[in-house]
């Protein structure tokens, strides 16, 4: 089996990241995409 990949997101990578996910205008695709680094 695979093992995972793990990466490091900096502070403001993440504000950003959550920015996409609560603007009601974002694609569904980034905020499927945010949500998923974000977990």
């Amino acid at each position: 089996m695979r093992t995972g990949i793990s990466f490091t997101v900096s502070l403001a990578d993440r504000l950003r990241l959550h920015a996409i996910v609560a603007a009601p205008r974002s694609l569904q695709k980034h905020v499927w995409r945010a949500r998923i680094i974000l977990l």
